[in-house]
Parts: structure tokens; C-alpha cells; sequence
């Protein structure tokens, strides 16, 4: 089993709470981060720690929001099964 390296990019805290514990405890993911704000996601990925994220699971309207996000981490992941 490939365990495929994940962010959380939510900004209420009961629903990131919930992800991180679902997510954590599945043992198909390894999270790498939960970030809250777009400050939190800016900083991750200005001190290169999100080089080897391959999926980032976010609330849409996180995304409405102006801040960077590279395109690494913008593309569409495939697993294993679809390959």
C-alpha cells in the first residue's frame, strides 16, 4: 500500500479537527500539515516544506481566496489502481 503524503487546508477548526483525526487515522495518508489560514499555507510552502505533497485537501472556497499555491501541488493526483 502507498502511502500518499497530504495537507489540510481548512480554516474552521472543528471541521480541520475532524479531517486531521479521520485522515490520521486511516493509515492511508501521511499528513504533513493542517493549516488554518492562507498565512499558514504561504509560510509551509515558502520554507520548502511542502515539496513532497501530492494531494492537498482544502475547502472550496479556500481557494477564492488571493495566495499562492504552486502548480506542483495544483496537479491532479493519480493512484496506483488508475495507472
Amino acid at each position: 500500500m502507498v502511502i500518499m503524503p497530504l495537507i489540510i487546508l481548512e480554516d474552521d477548526e472543528k471541521i480541520r479537527n475532524y479531517l486531521t483525526a479521520l485522515i490520521t487515522g486511516s493509515g492511508n495518508f501521511n499528513l504533513k500539515a493542517s493549516l488554518a489560514t492562507d498565512g499558514d499555507v504561504i509560510k509551509y510552502f515558502k520554507k520548502g516544506m511542502g515539496h513532497n505533497v501530492e494531494l492537498a485537501l482544502t475547502d472550496i472556497q479556500f481557494f477564492g481566496r488571493a495566495f499562492y499555491l504552486p502548480p506542483t501541488l495544483l496537479r491532479c493526483v493519480t493512484n496506483e489502481r488508475n495507472e
